[in-house]
C-alpha cells in the first residue's frame, strides 16, 4: 500500500513538484524498513510488494488514459478526482490501522 499512495503521488504531483515523488518514496521505503526491523516482512516480501503497487499504479493510468484517450473533459477530470479521493482515504485508513495497532500492541 506504501509503495502504491508513493506512485499515485509521483504520478499526480511529480511534474509539479519533485519533493512529492521524494516525500512519498520516503516513506514508503522507511515503512518498509521498519516493517523488515520489526520482523513483520522478510526483504523479498518488501520488493514484491513495492512492485506490485508500482505496477497496479501504473496499470490504473494506462487503462484510464485508454479508455479516455480522446476525450479529456469533465468525466475524466471526475475520475482522476476519484482516484486521488481513494487514494487519500487508503492512507487514512492505513495511518488509522498502524495507530490503532500500536495503541492497543496488536500483533498482526
Amino acid at each position: 500500500m506504501a509503495f502504491t499512495n508513493a506512485s499515485f503521488l509521483h504520478k499526480e504531483y511529480g511534474m509539479v513538484n519533485p519533493a512529492y515523488s521524494i516525500a512519498g518514496y520516503g516513506s514508503a521505503a522507511i515503512t518498509g524498513l521498519g516493517r523488515n526491523l520489526n520482523n513483520r516482512h522478510w526483504v523479498p516480501d518488501i520488493l514484491a510488494g513495492a512492485g506490485i503497487g508500482i505496477i497496479s499504479t501504473e496499470l490504473g493510468y494506462f487503462f484510464i488514459d485508454k479508455i479516455y484517450k480522446n476525450k479529456e473533459n469533465n468525466k475524466t477530470s471526475q475520475i482522476r478526482m476519484s482516484i486521488i479521493n481513494i487514494h487519500i482515504l487508503c492512507i487514512m485508513l492505513d495511518f488509522l490501522c498502524v495507530h490503532i495497532r500500536f495503541k492497543f500492541k496488536l500483533e498482526i
